[in-house]
């Protein structure tokens, strides 16, 4: 009876130490790779609303992104960049990628001239019409919420390098949770 009782301390145990040893991995992770912000305006509505709250992996680009390497991003990411005039953070769709030729034409925006399925997006009005070659190491973003959004479209395509981070999940107001792809 003893050995049966040892045996299940030590089963306790151990569960006990790997639980723990998890839960401590899963917050070296939060602490050293993400990171929290607030959503500070309209620009992502109906997405993200002014003041959701997201946590964001922590995206840094050497000079390796723009050498080759397999590029971290991909089209309708929805990312955060520093802006520098107003000291904010802002939460941007990446829409264009490296070496792509992007065009705004009517309420449209096609990439390498085939239409971009934008279902997300509220346009409300027609672009003025541009033509982007986007060079390696920048993307082009845009707000889903198109007439109530700074973007690439005023401030000019994003150096990779002022990419902060890409948003895994809006966990604040808790009845809007959602999941963001990773990859």
């Amino acid at each position: 009876m003893g050995g049966a009782l040892r045996d299940k301390k030590t089963m306790v145990n151990m569960v006990a130490l790997i639980v723990i040893i998890l839960f401590s991995i899963l917050m070296m992770f939060l602490f050293f790779f993400t990171d929290t912000s607030m959503v500070v305006s309209g620009s992502m509505n109906p997405l993200l609303q002014h003041g959701d709250r997201c946590l964001s992996l922590r995206l840094s680009f050497g000079e390796a992104w723009t050498s080759g390497l397999p590029f971290p991003l991909k089209r309708k990411d929805v990312v955060i960049i520093s802006d520098s005039k107003y000291g904010a953070k802002l939460f941007k769709r990446v829409i264009g990628l490296p070496g792509e030729t992007l065009e705004l034409k009517g309420n449209q925006v096609l990439i390498d001239g085939r239409i971009l399925e934008e279902p997300y997006a509220l346009v409300d009005k027609n672009y003025n019409p541009r033509v982007f070659q986007i060079p390696m190491g920048k993307v082009m973003v845009l707000g889903d919420n198109r007439s109530h959004s700074r973007d690439s479209r005023e401030f000019g395509l994003v150096d990779i390098h002022h990419i902060n981070g890409k948003v895994l999940l809006r966990f604040y107001p808790i009845d809007r949770l959602r999941f963001f792809s990773l990859f």
